[in-house]
C-alpha cells in the first residue's frame, strides 16, 4: 500500500517501545499481515502444522509495514531478544485471482480512532454520566451513542464547548471554534485536564450547556434575520461571544448547588444581544475582513475579547441587580 513513513509519531512510538519495553511489544502491537504464493513445511515434526520449518514463497506485507520499519529502526539500536509480534502469513494457492486485492483492501479499511475515542478510559467521564444518571439526565460520551433530546441531557461535545467557552481566557473558546478535537488530543494533561478535572461536576457542565444553548438560539435568531458581516459576526463568532456571555455571569457559583442559576440561564440571551452588538462594532473598526478567520485567530480574539469585556463594563446594558 505505502512504503515505510520513516519518522512519524507512531512510528517513532512503535521504535521507543521497542528499544526500551520490549517485553510489552507483544500487547501493544495489532501484527502483520503477510500474503505468500505458497507454504510448504519440512519434515521437521512430521505433519503437525502447528508446529516446525515453514517456507513462505513470494512473500509480501500487505498490513503492517510501519511496524517491520520500526522493528528494522529498532534493531539497528539495540538486540530485540525480548521482543514479539504476532505475524499472520496467507497463502494464495488455490485463491481466486481477486482474493489478494480483497484482503489488501480489507486489512487496510478501519474507522479512523480520533480524540474523542479516547475519552472513554477517562474515569472523569464515566463520573459526569454517573453525576448526570443521578439527576435523571443522559449525558453522552462514546462515540456511536446517540446524543439525548436537549431536554433529556447532553453530549461531551456540547460539554467541552461550554467548559472551553467558560474559561477565563479566550483562547480555549477559539480552539472550540477552530478545531474541538484538539481539546482531547491527551485526557491525562494539558487543555483537557483544565476542562474535565475532579473539580467539574454535573451542575458546572449541566448549566455552561444551558447557557450555551441559550446564547446559541439567540444567534441564530440574529443570523436569520441579517446579511453581511453581521450575519457573519453572528454564525462565526457565536463561541468568542459565548466566551463574552460567560464572563459577564458569576462563574464562581457555576457549580454551587445551592445557587439559583435560572435567572442568570434566563439572561443569557440578553447578554448575547448586548455582546454581539459590541463585537459587531469593535470588530468592523478594527478588525475588519472576513468573520471566519477572525474567530480562527487567538491573537486577534484575544485583543477583541478585551476591547468588548471593557465596553460590557463600562457601559453594560443589562443592569447589575439582573446579573
Amino acid at each position: 500500500m505505502r512504503v515505510v513513513l520513516g519518522d512519524s509519531e507512531v512510528n517513532d512510538s512503535l521504535v521507543e517501545t521497542l528499544t526500551n519495553d520490549a517485553g510489552s511489544f507483544w500487547y501493544f502491537n495489532n501484527g502483520i499481515t503477510v500474503l505468500c504464493e505458497s507454504v510448504e513445511k519440512s519434515p521437521a515434526y512430521g505433519a503437525d502444522r502447528r508446529l516446525g520449518n515453514f517456507t513462505f514463497s513470494g512473500a509480501s506485507v500487505v498490513n503492517g509495514a510501519q511496524t517491520v520499519g520500526s522493528i528494522a529502526r529498532a534493531a539497528k539500536r539495540s538486540e530485540l531478544d525480548q521482543a514479539r509480534v504476532m505475524v499472520r502469513f496467507i497463502s494464495l494457492e488455490g485463491a481466486p485471482a481477486e482474493f489478494a486485492t480483497s484482503v489488501t483492501r480489507a486489512t487496510n479499511t478501519q474507522n479512523r480512532i480520533g480524540g474523542r475515542d479516547f475519552l472513554s478510559l477517562d474515569p472523569e467521564q464515566a463520573r459526569l454520566k454517573s453525576e448526570f444518571g443521578l439527576e435523571g439526565l443522559e449525558y453522552v460520551y462514546r462515540s456511536g451513542e446517540a446524543d439525548p433530546e436537549p431536554a433529556k441531557g447532553c453530549s461531551v461535545v456540547e460539554a467541552t464547548i461550554a467548559l472551553a467557552c467558560a474559561q477565563q481566557e479566550v483562547s480555549l473558546s477559539t480552539q472550540a471554534k477552530r478545531e474541538i478535537s484538539r481539546l482531547w488530543d491527551a485526557i491525562d494533561r494539558g487543555l483537557y485536564k483544565r476542562l474535565f478535572n475532579p473539580s467539574v461536576d454535573f451542575h458546572r457542565v449541566w448549566r455552561a450547556v444551558q447557557i450555551m444553548r441559550q446564547v446559541d438560539e439567540r444567534l441564530r435568531e440574529i443570523a436569520a434575520q441579517t446579511d453581511g458581516r453581521e450575519r457573519g459576526v453572528a454564525i462565526h463568532g457565536n463561541r468568542f461571544i459565548l466566551h463574552i456571555v460567560f464572563s459577564q455571569l458569576p462563574l464562581k457559583k457555576l457549580d454551587d448547588a445551592k445557587f439559583d442559576w435560572e435567572p442568570h440561564i434566563g439572561l443569557a440571551q440578553a447578554w448575547a444581544q448586548v455582546a454581539f452588538a459590541r463585537t459587531v462594532d469593535i470588530s468592523d473598526a478594527e478588525f475588519p475582513g472576513y468573520p471566519a478567520s477572525l474567530f480562527k485567530n487567538v491573537s486577534k480574539c484575544t485583543g477583541l475579547g478585551a476591547r468588548v469585556k471593557a465596553e460590557l463594563k463600562m457601559n453594560p446594558n443589562v443592569s447589575s441587580s439582573e446579573r
